[in-house]
Parts: structure tokens; C-alpha cells; sequence
């Protein structure tokens, strides 16, 4: 992890006091975080909440590890992150008791974004004029109109979400290194599937395909419902016309293969990150709300602009202090504090490049980054989440692969 910190065999990484009735595939999110809408990164805990949040990350990284090195009581539950679009949630309106769909707003008791039949979707999903010209939304008109009948044939006795990964139309046929794929790309990446295996023909004989992780339960409304990740698809009788998945790999991980020199390495990484934490005041890494924001705006600049994160530390604070002083919207940072917290947040970036090395062998599918002159580049896939016993999620992606690209990329659907 580089000579930034010193190591002692006696630096143990923090752990959380696992409960057995908390050991299950389906996770319940802890009312207190909320819809399952935006997830953090795992380096951005430390910027969020300072030491706490480096504590968090020192249990997610050997809760993680853990898993890799064949240790299924972790109380942790991962799920592969598919770049599927547009999300979906759909299943039994709590209220009425009929079938409901929609996206992340059907949860807003303040918007009408429920859609109960075909009409609904047309009045909801309208063309819009914006600055003199007309911005049509026929394509997700069409979308919706494809799923709808599919998801509402499930006969769901819940509310699942997921994301649409795509509509017949959206099947091409495609030669990648000399092999030939059924290929789709919902969003950011390209899906692809040798066109000779019994897959291949499941997706090419269906009307769309949908990839589900959360349930929801309880609540008398759907604004009142709560998020269960690690949604098992098995639970779901599809019809042949909807191909479905879900994005727990779990059950998985038993197939990676981590070499003991490997999982050394990572252990005692993250050994030296519970060393530094246990050494820290309680405040030494806090910041104030406005700087929090400032700072994660600006990596996520420094990503799309330059494609790497800066690894000299004095560069970097140099680099975010004249970049919030030109958008006059200087920060109180000490610069000594800010560098130490920058310190952590690579090394957290190392240690999660070491096990996304070893997690992206698990994937149903082959990805790819389909560029503008048509070749491909294999890729993997778009992260994974991490849920703990406690239901709280946060999200490891490679973002100088995936997030960068998805920055720059257009989307490929409306």
C-alpha cells in the first residue's frame, strides 16, 4: 500500500458485534438511511464523517476480505452493480392493492409518478419544450410500455426494484475478438453474451430483460415502505418474454480464487489503516458541510478532466483550494488536515482496487465499453454494494474506469 504508514503486528482492524438473526441474504436498510436511492463511495466515507466513517471503511474492507478468503459469517452481503436504465420499481400499491410502476419518485408523496396503466405512462413521461426546441421522451415512452404488461404478469405480492437492461429492440448481434455476442447496452457499459449459448437464446427470445436487488416491506403507503437488499430472483415465476436476474453474488464468491501472498497483502493493509484510526483524535479528519460538498465535487472533476486521482498530497490541496477560490466558493480547510485526509483516502483506493481485482471475476456477463468508431474494450463490470448488518450500503467502483466513462460517454437511452 506504499511507505506512507508504519505497521505493527498488534494494529487489529475494528469489527462490529454480529448478530445471528441479522445473518440472512435480504438485508434490511435501517429506516434511518432512507429510499434505496444514492449510495456513496467507500472513500467518501471519510469525507462525509471523518473518523467514524474510516472505522466504517475499515469494517467494510475486512468484512469484504473476509468473504473473498472464504468466510461466509461475515454479516455482510455484496451485490454486483449492473448499469441497467432506466430504474424501476413496480409490484402491490400498499393502497389500492393493484399493480403499480414507476421510478424513484413513486416513493415522493408530493409528485403523481405512479403508473397503474399504459395511459399513465404517456401522461407522465411527456415531450417537453425546452429553449424553443421539443425534447421527446418517446424511446422511455416505449420502454415502459414494453415492461409494463411483462412486470404486471409476475402477479408480485411486494414491491421490487431494479433496472431495465433492455427491450428487444435493443439486441444487436455483434462480432468482439473475432467471437460472436448478442450485445445490449442499457446506459454506460455493453452487455454481451456468445450468441451460441442457451442464454443468449433466453434474451433473444424474450421482449426485455430486468435485473432486480431490493424489496420493499411494510409501511401503509409507499413513501412508508422500507429497502431489503439482496433480493433473490428465484422467488419470481417469469414469464418466458421477461428475461430476469437479480445481483447478489453472495452465493458466488466461493469460486474466487485469492492466492494466500495476495490476501497477506490486503490483510496487513488494512491492519496499518485500523493502526492510523486507532491513533487519531475524534476530530482530526472532520470537516465543515460546505467543505464536504466542495471537496467531492472536486474529485469528481478531477476524474472526468484528467482521468487519475493526483498522488502528489501537497499538488493535490493546492490544486482544490484554487479551484474553490475561483468558484467563490473558498474553503476553511487546514491545509495539513486536508493533505492527511487525502493521505487515507488513496490508500482506501488501493485496498479497493486489490479486491475489485478479485471480484470482478464474479459476473454473468461479459462488459465492454463500446466506443464511438464501434470497437470494443473489455471492462469490467460497474461496481459492487456492500451492505452491512445494519443495512447500511456503500458502492466500490473502480471510478477511473467506470466513472470516468460514464461521465464522458452518452447515454444510450431517453
Amino acid at each position: 500500500m506504499g511507505g506512507v504508514f508504519s505497521l505493527h503486528e498488534s494494529a487489529r482492524p475494528f469489527r462490529k458485534v454480529q448478530n445471528e438473526s441479522n445473518k440472512n441474504d435480504s438485508i434490511v436498510e435501517n429506516s434511518s438511511i432512507g429510499k434505496n436511492k444514492h449510495i456513496e463511495h467507500l472513500e467518501d466515507e471519510i469525507i462525509n464523517s471523518g473518523l467514524p466513517g474510516l472505522k466504517s471503511v475499515i469494517e467494510t474492507l475486512t468484512a469484504v476480505h473476509s468473504m473473498l478468503s472464504g468466510k461466509e459469517d461475515t454479516g455482510y452481503s455484496i451485490s454486483e452493480k449492473w448499469d441497467g436504465a432506466p430504474a424501476i420499481i413496480c409490484g402491490k400499491d400498499p393502497e389500492t392493492g393493484n399493480f403499480v410502476m414507476g421510478d424513484k419518485g413513486i416513493f415522493s408523496t408530493r409528485s403523481n409518478n405512479k403508473i397503474f396503466s399504459l395511459q399513465d405512462i404517456a401522461n407522465i413521461k411527456p415531450d417537453k419544450e425546452i429553449n424553443g426546441q421539443v425534447k421527446t421522451y418517446q424511446g422511455l415512452r416505449n420502454k415502459l410500455s414494453t415492461v409494463f404488461p411483462l412486470l404486471a404478469s409476475l402477479n408480485l405480492d411486494d414491491v421490487i426494484q431494479g433496472d431495465l437492461m433492455y427491450t428487444k429492440s435493443d439486441l444487436k448481434q455483434a462480432s468482439i475478438n473475432g467471437r460472436q455476442y448478442i450485445i445490449f447496452r442499457p446506459n454506460t457499459i455493453t452487455y454481451a453474451v456468445p450468441v451460441d449459448s442457451e442464454l443468449a437464446q433466453k434474451i433473444v427470445n424474450s421482449e426485455a430483460g430486468m435485473v432486480f436487488h431490493t424489496k420493499y416491506t411494510g409501511g401503509i403507503d409507499l413513501s412508508t415502505m422500507k429497502a431489503n437488499y439482496g433480493f433473490n430472483a428465484t422467488e419470481l415465476a417469469s414469464p418466458s418474454a421477461l428475461w430476469i436476474t437479480d445481483a447478489n453474488i453472495n452465493g458466488q464468491l466461493k469460486n474466487v480464487k485469492i492466492d494466500q501472498l495476495s490476501s497477506n497483502k490486503i490483510f496487513s493493509s488494512i491492519q496499518v489503516l485500523s493502526k492510523v484510526a486507532n491513533s487519531m483524535e475524534n476530530d482530526a479528519l472532520n470537516l465543515d458541510d460546505g467543505s464536504i460538498q466542495e471537496l467531492k465535487t472536486f474529485i469528481n472533476y478531477m476524474i472526468k478532466e484528467t482521468g487519475r486521482f493526483e498522488q502528489d498530497l501537497s499538488k493535490f490541496v493546492n490544486n482544490f483550494m484554487g479551484w474553490a477560490q475561483a468558484r467563490s466558493n473558498p474553503v476553511t480547510i487546514d491545509p495539513k488536515k486536508l493533505a492527511s485526509l487525502y493521505n487515507l483516502y488513496l490508500a482506501i483506493i488501493r485496498i479497493k482496487i486489490s479486491l475489485l481485482s478479485y471480484l470482478r471475476s464474479v459476473k454473468l456477463l461479459d462488459t465492454f465499453i463500446q466506443h464511438t468508431d464501434g470497437s470494443f474494450t473489455p471492462t469490467s463490470s460497474e461496481g459492487y454494494v456492500v451492505v452491512d448488518q445494519f443495512g447500511k450500503a456503500i458502492k466500490l467502483v473502480n471510478r477511473l474506469e467506470f466513472s470516468r466513462f460514464n461521465f464522458l460517454l452518452p447515454k444510450n437511452w431517453n
